[in-house]
C-alpha cells in the first residue's frame, strides 16, 4: 500500500483542478445562488408595498 499523500485511502489518485477552474465554480456557485434568492427578494418588496 502506497503512503504519498496525493492518494485517498482507497488507493486512488486525487483529481487537482486549476485555479481558474476552481474560480468558475465558486463564481457559479454564486451567481446560481442569487439566482434563486433575486425572485423570493422581489416578492417580499412587493408584498410590502401591497400593505
Amino acid at each position: 500500500m502506497s503512503t504519498h499523500k496525493d492518494e485517498t485511502a482507497t488507493g486512488g489518485a486525487v483529481a487537482k483542478m486549476s485555479m481558474p477552474t476552481l474560480t468558475a465554480m465558486v463564481v457559479g456557485s454564486m451567481v446560481g445562488a442569487g439566482v434563486f434568492s433575486l425572485p423570493r427578494a422581489s416578492v417580499s418588496r412587493r408584498a410590502s408595498w401591497a400593505h
